[in-house]
This record gives C-alpha cells, sequence and structure tokens, in this order.
C-alpha cells in the first residue's frame, strides 16, 4: 500500500483503451526479512496503460520509477506486463511477466527481480 500525493493525467480514455501518467511522492516503508523496517521519501513517475483488442481479451502494462528524494541516490523501478483471456463464460487465464529493481538493495539481496505468473480467475461483472 502506499500513500502521498499523486496526480494522474488520463490523455487517453476510451472504450478498448486507457493511459494514465503518474506523478508525485509520499513515505515508503520497507522492511525486509529479518531486518528492522525503514521509512523514507520517494517521487513516482510513470505510466499505466490497458487495452482490450477485443471481447475476451485484456493487456495490462505499467512502470514506475521511485527515485528516493531524502539523501540517496537510490532509485526502484516496478514493471509489469499482463495478458488476460476469458476462456469460457467468466472464467479467466492471465499471464503476467514482472520487473523489479532496486539500486541499493540490503547486504544478500539481489539488485534485480523478474518472473512470470500464471493464473485462472472469474469474473464477476
Amino acid at each position: 500500500m502506499q500513500f502521498g500525493l499523486f496526480a494522474v493525467y488520463r490523455p487517453i480514455s476510451k472504450q478498448r483503451a486507457r493511459l494514465d501518467l503518474v506523478l508525485g511522492g509520499g513515505p515508503t516503508l520497507e522492511q525486509y526479512t529479518g531486518e528492522e523496517g525503514t521509512s523514507l521519501g520517494e517521487a513516482k513517475a510513470g505510466f499505466a496503460a490497458s487495452g482490450r483488442p477485443n471481447k475476451d481479451t485484456d493487456i495490462d502494462l505499467s512502470v514506475y520509477v521511485y527515485p528516493a528524494m531524502s539523501g540517496s541516490d537510490r532509485i526502484r523501478v516496478e514493471s509489469d506486463l499482463t495478458f488476460q483471456v476469458e476462456i469460457i463464460h467468466d472464467l479467466t487465464f492471465d499471464i503476467t511477466a514482472y520487473y523489479r529493481f532496486n539500486s541499493e538493495p540490503p547486504e544478500g539481496v539481489e539488485e534485480s527481480d523478474f518472473g512470470i505468473t500464471f493464473g485462472v480467475g472469474a469474473k464477476f461483472d
């Protein structure tokens, strides 16, 4: 969960496509396993785009950059790409590729992480 002050501009808002541009900042609380939590201020800049090429398919892409605002050169990046398709009436299958980067991770933690997830879900419209 994230708190702060953020501005969102939506230059594209159509039935089959949406684009949100985000800029803002606020405090971030992090706690890694076996370590005490730390709080610092981070800015947030990025975008979230959604498209629906047909009635059964959704594609979502988001990329956010979080530069530290207080006494650090740290930068974090979060990126997600999701493809979701309706298999049969209201039953969906999705695949998500994600990427995470932290320029100053705690000792023993990798700077970046990449993964792919698969899911099955139900829509309740």
